[in-house]
């Protein structure tokens, strides 16, 4: 298979040229680093297009899941296999239900990316063994598992209100509303407010 542009948002300059020597033999005839988010994002919405994005979880200063939630939103059809140093289980569930299409650990080595790339490129979903873990899903809206109350107060997360301002427009106790942030983490596979405003952006709820 032949793809015209490979894309890599990677802060290690040492990582990022092993990965431009494997470009082309993984069929991409053009290479393209980025070290920050920033840089990514303008080139995007300046209208360049990638076959595949891979991007490093680990760069630091940038917040790589929310700009996969940024990067999803405005461009759903965009392909983006994540690498990882460490193994993060629960941010591999929580990306994937925003729809990446796979997780590589970096201890893997560049056949196994390839063999990745490969699968992904046709489709597939490719997912680190190291990473994996038995109740890891991919599909439907995670949404859909709050309850009405859990959703109108996620409603209100996504949109900036702090718990004191929740529970005085629902009357209710600021502990409660934590008590149901607890809950929607729980369920949506999320840690922070980010990270529901990312998942909003992905399923188009709230907005």
């Amino acid at each position: 298979m032949k793809f015209k542009r490979l894309g890599l948002l990677e802060d290690h300059l040492l990582v990022a040229e092993s990965v431009r020597m494997q470009a082309e033999g993984w069929g991409f005839a053009e290479f393209i680093y980025y070290s920050s988010a920033a840089q990514l994002k303008s080139d995007l919405a300046g209208g360049l297009e990638f076959d595949l994005l891979l991007m490093d979880l680990g760069v630091p200063n940038s917040d790589v899941e929310h700009t996969f939630g940024q990067i999803r939103a405005k461009y759903p059809e965009q392909k983006v296999l994540f690498l990882s140093g460490s193994k993060v289980v629960g941010v591999v569930n929580r990306l994937m239900k925003m729809g990446a299409r796979g997780f590589v650990s970096k201890m893997a080595g560049w056949d196994e990316v390839g063999v990745a790339i490969k699968l992904v490129m046709s489709g597939e979903i490719y997912v680190d063994s190291r990473m994996y873990r038995g109740d890891l899903t991919f599909d439907g809206d995670p949404f859909e598992n709050l309850s009405a109350r859990e959703y109108k107060v996620c409603g209100y997360i996504v949109a900036g209100k702090s718990y004191k301002e929740i529970s005085e427009i629902l009357f209710i106790e600021a502990n409660t509303v934590g008590t149901y942030v607890s809950r929607i983490h729980k369920k949506l596979g999320t840690d922070k407010r980010e990270d529901i405003h990312s998942l909003a952006m992905r399923f188009g709820r709230f907005s």
